[in-house]
């Protein structure tokens, strides 16, 4: 089998991490793998296996190697480029997973967009509880292809975690891209605030924030003028390897997810989870989700993970939930998915009548 994987870039992010999992999976099973970037290269490029055919393209380009499936996401670059490639019949068929997040607040598809992905032969949600709600953004998907993580690195995380036990250097920790609406940021410091003013007799628990992006600066002042920094730290960017070795519990209150990738990753890891009613995570053996969406209700959480509480909660996420989010078991959901696509002619040959309407009919994308 014959895949190409689009990506704008690979800087570090979640859906640009899932990419780049996906193609070293799929060539480690024997597909021939080109992941084919649009924009620019990044910090991600040392994870791309020297087993996968990694490319460089114009939006407006050719595909650089024909091939049997393109699977892409839904930025206007990708499904312009996705379009007009089968059009062109360098790709037999396409396939667009919707990585984008849900919940109150997560922007919606352009509608050039919108009318690009009608012209896909699957569209594919992250979650059967992604599939509900993935109608908000403007598309409807059909079927569910779970990210998945190659869970080697994470398996030492989770050895060395066990010998830490208790002398973590933090508490908490955030590990994400430094967004302060779409990651709720702003609800980490109103909640550890909360925490520094009570009058109760627990110590104010102690947090690290890792990642990059542009509210960085926001962030440092915040922690600043609040005067929280013997409480919370930054981190700046590392790969989540070593940020999961340094903090007992991982905090996720963001106001929209897809599937975070993160959070397969503290599975693998042993890592307990304090996750937001929209972060897509289950309350379960290791996972606590936090209701309703406010600051009092996060600081209550992390408050109750201080003590006596923390004994079964802390003991990470079960083995289940580990199995259910293997690289490899994701490789073979897409293997699966284009063999049915391209045993249907039928339906590619109205998927290319769709492509030719569209393309025509939607506006360039910006680079």
């Amino acid at each position: 089998m014959r895949v190409a994987i689009t990506t704008n870039t690979l800087k570090a992010g979640g859906a640009e991490k899932q990419r780049i999992e996906l193609a070293n999976a799929l060539a480690d099973l024997g597909a021939e793998v080109q992941l084919v970037t649009l924009q620019e290269k990044g910090e991600l490029h040392s994870r791309v296996n020297s087993q996968v055919d990694l490319r460089s393209a114009s939006f407006r380009g050719r595909l650089p190697i024909p091939t049997d499936i393109i699977v892409s996401g839904t930025t206007r670059t990708e499904c312009f480029f996705s379009s007009a490639n089968t059009l062109a019949g360098r790709a037999r068929g396409w396939v667009v997973v919707v990585h984008n997040p849900t919940g109150p607040g997560a922007p919606r598809l352009a509608p050039g967009v919108v009318r690009l992905i009608s012209g896909a032969d699957v569209v594919a949600a992250l979650s059967e509880m992604h599939l509900d709600s993935v109608p908000e953004l403007g598309v409807r998907a059909s079927v569910t292809l779970p990210n998945g993580v190659d869970g080697t690195d994470l398996m030492s995380v989770r050895r060395t975690r066990q010998d830490l036990r208790d002398s973590f250097p933090y508490d908490y920790g955030f590990i994400g891209r430094l967004a302060r609406d779409h990651k709720g940021l702003d609800i980490i410091l109103d909640a550890w605030q909360e925490l520094a003013e009570s009058e109760g007799p627990r110590p104010v628990p102690t947090i690290v924030i890792f990642g990059s992006g542009d509210d960085g600066p926001w962030l440092r002042d915040q922690i600043s003028r609040r005067h929280l920094s013997s409480f919370v730290s930054m981190g700046g960017f590392q790969p989540p390897e070593a940020a999961l070795r340094q903090f007992r519990t991982l905090v996720m209150p963001s106001r929209y997810e897809g599937q975070p990738m993160i959070l397969e990753e503290a599975y693998w890891a042993g890592v307990p989870v304090i996750a937001s009613q929209y972060a897509n995570a289950e309350s379960g053996p290791g996972v606590q989700v936090f209701r309703p969406f406010t600051s009092a209700s996060l600081a209550s959480a992390v408050a109750g993970g201080t003590d006596g509480e923390r004994a079964e909660f802390g003991r990470g996420s079960s083995s289940a939930s580990v199995a259910k989010y293997d690289s490899s078991d994701m490789a073979r959901e897409y293997l699966r998915l284009a063999a049915r696509v391209l045993e249907n002619p039928l339906r590619r040959r109205s998927r290319i009548a769709n492509t030719v309407r569209n393309v025509a009919t939607s506006n360039t994308p910006r680079p």
